[in-house]
């Protein structure tokens, strides 16, 4: 009688040996096809080889998100159901098929689980994309990773409309003013970050070179309302979540992070602000002062989730502006 084979699953330590899955399939793991392996691993056994390890760190995201946008994706014609793109492992030949493994292997551990078709998948967003491979099957045994845009939706998608009239009273448009003229000051020239760009605040008193703007923002929405105003912006902003984002270290001369926006990022990641920046360049980050309460529910009626008394350890010249905690530093 032949023995039940128990299947290894190669995991990727981060911190420390991660533990070996074990799964034992009946009837020989090496008679069945991969699809075959693939359905019993999701069936009713529920096995899945993965870890959780909840959310992606920093360094993590800007290793995988160069590798995963170093090589190509193509459009998978034979899923209209499902559009989205896709790479395979022979197209990884370069970094070779350890590595392919180790980029699965953390978009399992470190994605969410969603369920299509009856089956459970990883997906992980990595700079704007959903990435993930078939369900279920070890990661020795995966050809095809997959790809498709995250469609963005959010809180503040319900208040992008009316964003820019609620905030146009006398008091946040002298505000606006004194950030943009006198605290950042002239940015001729400079290849600059906006984190939280929203509906344009900063391109509303600064028509920065487009070429060398980059703005991003989790809602829509919000970036909707900007391209309206500004559309020849239309191409240089991003739809994500900083915590998403990834961009060339050491590529830009002033990041900017506005008016609180530090409350709805993720401490970690704001620590990261100062590697995008080149040196010599420059970072202004606005913190909610300890205590306030943003007035976005009372003028908008849609209530947001934010960090109130979160501060990064951002090196530079610390001040405070009315309800902000404002570090400027240089690199």
């Amino acid at each position: 009688m032949r023995k039940k084979p128990v299947i290894r699953v190669r995991q990727l330590g981060i911190e420390g040996v991660a533990p070996k899955a074990q799964i034992e399939a009946p009837g020989g793991w090496g008679s069945m096809t991969s699809r075959e392996r693939g359905d019993w691993l999701a069936g009713e056994n529920r096995h899945y080889p993965y870890v959780d390890r909840g959310p992606l760190p920093p360094h993590l995201l800007y290793w995988i998100a160069g590798l995963l946008e170093s090589h190509p994706f193509r459009f998978a014609k034979t899923k209209p159901e499902n559009p989205h793109h896709y790479t395979t492992r022979r197209e990884w030949g370069d970094v070779g098929s350890a590595v392919y493994n180790e980029v699965l292997t953390v978009i399992r551990d470190y994605g969410e689980t969603q369920w299509f078709g009856g089956k459970p998948w990883r997906q992980l967003k990595v700079n704007g994309y959903y990435y993930w491979s078939w369900y279920a099957v070890c990661v020795e045994e995966v050809q095809v990773m997959n790809r498709k845009p995250v469609e963005s939706a959010g809180t503040y998608d319900l208040m992008a409309e009316d964003y820019d009239s609620a905030f146009s009273d006398p008091e946040s448009l002298a505000e606006n003013e004194h950030v943009v003229y006198e605290l950042i000051g002239d940015t001729t020239g400079l290849n600059l970050l906006d984190i939280g760009c929203g509906t344009g605040l900063f391109l509303d008193h600064n028509q920065h070179d487009p070429m060398l703007y980059t703005g991003i923002d989790p809602s829509g929405g919000m970036l909707n309302q900007l391209i309206a105003k500004h559309p020849d912006y239309a191409y240089r902003v991003r739809a994500l979540p900083f915590e998403e984002y990834v961009g060339e270290q050491e590529s830009f001369d002033l990041a900017l992070c506005l008016f609180g926006t530090p409350a709805y990022i993720r401490k970690e990641y704001l620590e990261f602000i100062p590697e995008l920046v080149k040196p010599g360049g420059r970072w202004i980050v606005m913190f909610l002062r300890d205590g306030y309460v943003p007035v976005a529910y009372e003028r908008t009626g849609v209530a947001l989730d934010y960090m109130g008394g979160v501060f990064a350890d951002l090196p530079g010249t610390v001040t405070e502006y009315h309800n902000y905690v404002i570090v400027d530093g240089t690199r």
